[in-house]
């Protein structure tokens, strides 16, 4: 995206106070099309009427701006006054662009080194914070081999054809100085995930046994799950799934049983004051509705 520049006292000017709104609004589409296209402020013939269709005015009102000292005749074309004044030159935009690119490039390729060896990448030189390239070259990319000099335990010789050790050679190896830290990649540690207890897993498996014929899926098997933890908490058993769903239609009959409504209403279906409602007595007398009322008073009907 690019920006063209605009002195905050543009309408105080007094060129512009000359002319009209509509003159104005072409100045303004000449300025913004010049900066997008790179054309050095330059507005070709060809393409005045597009410049001067963008904000809905006649193009006769280049002469307007010519007239005024706001633009300047180019040829067939015009060219707006003192562009350069305050705006780059297409080849230092077009320069810009390409130092910008090299140093994003450059900037990404160095990140995707430091990532495979292990090192943090230096953002604007080893200067800034004093890691040296020697540093960054210690580290490769497979593993690290190690001299077994290094470690008085290991045999240097061992599997060796050589029939004689060099005298003295114990004591250097164990006076050889450890391999420096900084060259060995960092080892990561893996995150530990959280094991599902047992309890919770046994009642998972009773309650998609007992309303389901396959395995859960998505959302679902994440309701099923809470559900289960949530029944586990109240201390209802993995056996207790199949009693606690036909409690639930004696006590709720017509509601719909999941393993959600069973966990919510657990307490109600375990508590001793629950009463299974009747199935089939009668309620009381029906009230009457009003066009009952009218029919009953007016008319003499009865329900």
């Amino acid at each position: 995206m690019a920006w063209v520049k605009l002195d905050d006292a543009f309408f105080l000017n007094t060129k512009v106070q000359r002319v009209n709104h509509k003159a104005k609004l072409l100045y303004l589409s000449g300025l913004t099309y010049a900066s997008a296209q790179l054309t050095d402020g330059k507005i070709p013939a060809h393409t005045l009427g597009l410049v001067a269709g963008i904000v809905k005015v006649p193009a006769k009102l280049a002469e307007d701006l010519v007239a005024v000292g706001l633009w300047e005749r180019d040829g067939d074309g015009y060219a707006i006054h003192d562009y350069h004044a305050y705006n780059p030159t297409r080849a230092k935009v077009l320069a810009d662009r390409e130092a910008t690119a090299q140093r994003v490039a450059g900037w990404r390729e160095q990140r995707r080194n430091a990532r495979s060896n292990g090192v943090t990448p230096t953002v604007r030189g080893p200067e800034r914070n004093g890691v040296t390239n020697t540093v960054g070259n210690a580290v490769s990319n497979g593993a690290p081999t190690l001299d077994p000099t290094l470690d008085p335990t290991l045999d240097p010789h061992e599997g060796s054809t050589s029939p004689e050790r060099p005298a003295g050679e114990e004591a250097s190896a164990v006076s050889q100085p450890l391999a420096p830290q900084a060259a060995l990649a960092p080892v990561r540690a893996v995150p530990k995930i959280a094991a599902v207890p047992t309890g919770q897993r046994a009642m998972f498996g009773a309650l998609v046994a007992a309303f389901l014929d396959r395995a859960p899926k998505g959302s679902e098997a994440g309701m099923f799950a809470a559900a289960a933890k949530q029944l586990v908490a109240t201390g209802a058993a993995p056996d207790d799934v199949v009693r606690l769903r036909e409690r639930f239609e004696e006590v709720y009959p017509g509601a719909t049983c999941t393993p959600t409504a069973l966990a919510k209403h657990h307490a109600m279906l375990t508590s001793a004051k629950t009463r299974t409602p009747a199935v089939g007595r009668p309620t009381g007398p029906r009230r009457e509705t009003p066009a009952q009322q009218i029919d009953r008073i007016f008319h003499g009907r009865s329900a």
